[in-house]
C-alpha cells in the first residue's frame, strides 16, 4: 500500500521533500542517501527515510542539490 504525502507536516520548506508520515517520538529512523556529488549533469541526489521497526518509507528527497546543501541537511558525511 502506498501512502499519500502529508501536506504541512511541520517539515522544513525543502524543495522536493515529500513526507508520508510524521516522526513519532521514541521511534528509530534510518536515512539512505546518494548525493550525486552535486554534479548538475548527473542523476538527481536522493534520500529516503525509513522507520527502522516497520521498514515504512516516511519521507523522500530527490533533486539537483549542491553537495554542501545536501550535507547541511545532515544527509551525508
Amino acid at each position: 500500500m502506498e501512502g499519500a504525502p502529508i501536506e504541512g507536516a511541520g517539515a522544513p520548506p525543502v524543495p522536493n521533500l515529500t513526507v508520508f508520515a510524521v516522526p513519532v517520538p521514541g521511534r528509530k529512523y534510518v536515512i539512505g542517501a546518494d548525493p550525486a556529488e552535486g554534479n548538475p549533469t548527473s542523476d538527481d541526489s536522493a534520500a529516503t527515510v525509513l522507520d527502522v521497526e516497520t521498514g515504512e518509507e516516511v519521507a523522500t528527497l530527490a533533486g539537483k542539490f549542491e553537495l554542501a546543501l545536501f550535507a547541511m541537511a545532515g544527509l551525508v558525511g
